[in-house]
């Protein structure tokens, strides 16, 4: 997970406009709960599924999942998500009305892949047991149920307690960490060390409820992971020679590899959270072992 500038893909007009659909329903559903309180499953949820906020939010995050960063666009249809749940909240085992004033603000609106958005079974590695129930569904986790908003605005007093990251309100870098285990080659995801070795609950938590840890994942950041060793082993391999007789040719391959190794490092990519660790990790290294390199 990466930060996202939401900024720079505008609000869908149907979900921006006055009169448009979004704006429409939200009044509608607020007016239905304030004086004659339906089923939630009657209100109205329909806007958010326009093609136009699909569109919309595939452009935001390049085609790949808001909290996994896998690409949906070659093998599913994407799920438009609802950071803060539309109809109901699961807490534990019991559910409670949800953000239905939310259902079609577009700041609520994140695109995920299948496994992150939906409770599915899932194998864990290295968990017990090895396989759960995991994924978002109706969880909205926050520190404090008693500032919980039931009402439109009072999500304002969630700032300090809400637990899931999103990648469009925080630095998702500064909380999750990611480590290659030599033996198994799996690139597991962690949370950071905070507060002389807490673990950073805001990463736990999204870690846990987004699956973040399940093995297709897993395997699927072990196989970007060992791309991008090869392109630093041969990165290096090219450095050792620059630097017993520096040349123009030799200089030209490295600079052509750190090209690639920035690319990597892009928001469009995939996995671009764990490439940027570790890339960053060997570059700070190089600058230091190989300090007469004119790197960029």
């Amino acid at each position: 997970m990466i930060h996202i500038d939401r900024s720079r893909v505008p609000a869908p007009e149907m979900l921006a406009s006055p009169n448009g659909k979004g704006t429409l329903e939200r009044l509608n559903n607020i007016e239905l709960m304030g004086h004659n309180p339906p089923e939630v499953d009657k209100l109205e949820f329909k806007a958010y599924k326009e093609d136009e906020v699909r569109q919309a939010v595939n452009q935001l995050f390049y085609g790949k999942c808001a909290y996994c960063e896998s690409t949906y666009l070659a093998t599913a249809p994407v799920d438009v998500e609802h950071y803060r749940p539309k109809g109901r909240i699961k807490i534990g085992n019991k559910k409670k009305q949800g953000y239905f004033w939310l259902a079609a603000e577009w700041d609520n609106l994140l695109p995920s892949c299948i496994d992150c958005n939906r409770a599915r079974r899932q194998e864990i590695p290295f968990a017990t047991p090895p396989v759960q129930t995991v994924g978002k569904c109706d969880q909205f986790p926050i520190a404090d149920e008693k500032l919980r908003a039931n009402t439109p605005g009072e999500e304002a007093n969630e700032t300090n307690v809400r637990l899931l990251l999103n990648p469009c309100l925080d630095q998702p870098e500064e909380h999750l960490e990611f480590i290659h285990d030599p033996i198994s080659e799996a690139v597991l995801v962690r949370p950071q060390l905070v507060n002389g070795g807490a673990e950073d609950a805001m990463a736990k938590e999204s870690i846990r409820v987004y699956a973040l840890q399940r093995k297709g994942l897993v395997d699927a950041r072990r196989d970007q992971y060992l791309l991008i060793q090869r392109d630093i082993h041969q990165t290096e391999k090219l450095l050792n020679i620059w630097i017993a007789g520096p040349n123009q040719p030799i200089q030209q391959l490295i600079d052509e590899n750190l090209q690639q190794l920035d690319n990597y490092r892009e928001e469009s990519h995939i996995y671009a959270g764990m490439a940027r660790q570790f890339i960053d990790e060997v570059i700070l290294r190089w600058k230091q072992q190989y300090p007469s390199y004119p790197f960029p």
